[in-house]
Formats: C-alpha cells, sequence, structure tokens
C-alpha cells in the first residue's frame, strides 16, 4: 500500500462518498498525507461535480462538503417526489381525496341557496304561525264573551 502511486489512490478515492473517503485517507501515513492537500479534494471536485458551481470557499476540502451536501439534499427531495409518484395505492387514495373534497365543495355550492330558502320558509311559517296563534286567542277571546252568562245559583 506504501508504494501506491498517487493516481491510484486518486481512482480509488473518485467515486467514494465523504465519509468513505475519510476512511480511505485514515488507512495510514501516505493516504493522509495526500488526502490532506487541496490538489486531492479539488480533484474530487472535478470528477464528482463536474458540471456544480464551485462553492467559494478557502479550503477545497469544505467546498467539497458543501457540494456533497447539496447532492444529499437533492437527492430527499427526489425520492419524496418519486415515493408519492410511485406509490399506486397514495395516488388511488390521494385520488379518491381530491375527488371527495370536489364533490364536497359542489354540494356546498348547491347548498347555500338551499339553506337560505329553507330559513326563509322557516321564517314565513313562523311568522305564520305567530299570526294564527294570536287570531286563536281572539277567536277564543270572542267565543268567551258571546257566550251568555248563566246565573250559577238561583
Amino acid at each position: 500500500m506504501e508504494k501506491l502511486p498517487k493516481d491510484i489512490i486518486y481512482e480509488l478515492a473518485k467515486n467514494l462518498d465523504y465519509a468513505n473517503t475519510l476512511k480511505l485517507c485514515s488507512g495510514n501515513e501516505r493516504f493522509q498525507k495526500i488526502c490532506n492537500t487541496a490538489e486531492f479534494w479539488n480533484y474530487k471536485i472535478q470528477q464528482q461535480y463536474p458540471d456544480e458551481v464551485v462553492p467559494e470557499e478557502p479550503d477545497p476540502r469544505d467546498a467539497y462538503i458543501l457540494l456533497e451536501a447539496r447532492a444529499l439534499e437533492k437527492e430527499a427531495k427526489k425520492f419524496m417526489f418519486n415515493a408519492y409518484d410511485k406509490d399506486p395505492e397514495y395516488n388511488r387514495l390521494y385520488g379518491e381525496e381530491t375527488e371527495l373534497l370536489d364533490q364536497i365543495s359542489a354540494l356546498e355550492v348547491k347548498l347555500r341557496p338551499i339553506q337560505k330558502a329553507k330559513a326563509a320558509i322557516e321564517k314565513e311559517y313562523k311568522n305564520k304561525a305567530n299570526k294564527l296563534s294570536e287570531r286563536a286567542s281572539i277567536l277564543e277571546n270572542l267565543v268567551e264573551m258571546k257566550k251568555p252568562k248563566t246565573e250559577k245559583y238561583r
């Protein structure tokens, strides 16, 4: 291992993530020296993130860590979106939920005028019931007044 050329060490590290690169670099003293150079980390950035905008960091290792974090974040977002797309049960349930919510909204729209009409009818019948009750009381009073008065004691 001590005699491996630097290019071979670079090739070994080329596709490793940060955690595994650190493991490789801690293998022996020579690996540690190579891994502690800006040249090594710039090489990893060029190999793994050729199309990415490299963060302006004084230490290329820090720039690599930021690029690694961005990549993980993108992967996590992609996973979440793909999980929704690939789970047929989720899609079926989501579709049913959306359909039910649309139906509820449509029913609410139809129900509003019915509720208004019902309230108006209830108000009208309440008024009519009150008027009829008043008339019934008046009629009862009239009937009572027209009854002949009989003497209770003779």
